[in-house]
């Protein structure tokens, strides 16, 4: 029987043909898992409830969550992350507005899109 060193174990030792005892790795499972849960109970995490969301609205998110293989929570979550991610109208705004003052107006058309379609229409 070969004896191998574990090295992925803070207290390395000799173990038979470099396997880790079941029980060992199994309580190493178990308080990995609770760490986990008590790091989600205890880590200062913000809360959002939303109220009175019409039924209709609840019926779509339950679908669309489903059809992802999640919860309801689960995919709400995501979709509040990834939309946290997104720039707002307001942001993307002031973006194209500092953007002009910084490079100039070059590249942006300063009349109407309408008046620009007109009068290119009208010249062909």
């Amino acid at each position: 029987m070969s004896l191998e060193r574990h090295q992925g174990n803070k207290h390395s030792r000799l173990e038979p043909n470099g396997a880790l005892a079941t029980a060992h790795a199994a309580r190493h499972a178990a308080k990995d898992a609770l760490v986990l849960r008590l790091r989600r109970y205890t880590s200062a995490v913000a809360t959002i409830q939303i109220r009175n969301v019409p039924d209709a609205v609840h019926r779509i998110y339950q679908v669309r969550a489903a059809a992802a293989g999640m919860s309801l929570q689960e995919y709400l979550l995501l979709e509040i992350v990834r939309n946290a991610g997104l720039r707002s109208p307001a942001e993307l705004v002031g973006e194209v507005e500092n953007r002009m003052r910084a490079a100039g107006a070059e590249g942006f058309a300063l009349g109407s899109s309408a008046e620009l379609v007109r009068a290119d229409r009208e010249a062909h």
